[in-house]
């Protein structure tokens, strides 16, 4: 109960109409079990960020910190939101890989003085901006829960 109470009434209702549908057990006739009642709750309503316990224990963690702390904060939430696991070293050297490019950017963009910018990349460096300032939110949130 408590890992779906960020979902709405109308769709706790449709995750209700949806478990009755498809019953578990060798005979059809039992209640699913809760893994797969996680799984489609995820796909009616998907929790908040910070609603996630995972993402939240990652934000806390040094992994989170060292996201943040070097940039690509905004691609581990992404990995997290996709996988739904712990990221491992050899994802978390992934994460980075793919976080490269927009991690340049990013400081190109912030170094160029006022005026220098196109309309679209300022736009871009406003979501990233505001992305990388999601991610603290999450990392204060945890901090404050632990």
């Amino acid at each position: 109960a408590k890992r779906l109470a960020y979902m709405s009434a109308p769709n706790l209702a449709a995750l209700e109409e949806m478990a009755a549908a498809q019953p578990g057990g060798k005979d059809r006739d039992r209640f699913p079990i809760a893994n797969a009642i996680l799984k489609a709750a995820a796909q009616i309503q998907p929790p908040a960020d910070d609603a996630s316990p995972l993402i939240r224990a990652v934000f806390a963690h040094a992994v989170g910190r060292q996201a943040l702390a070097e940039g690509w904060a905004p691609e581990l939430l992404d990995d997290l939101r996709h996988n739904r696991r712990w990221p491992r070293s050899y994802a978390l050297g992934q994460i980075r890989q793919a976080a490269g490019e927009a991690l340049r950017r990013h400081a190109h963009l912030a170094g160029a003085g006022p005026g220098q910018l196109s309309p679209a990349e300022a736009a871009w460096l406003r979501d990233r901006e505001a992305r990388l300032a999601h991610c603290r939110s999450i990392a204060d949130l945890a901090g404050a829960s632990a």
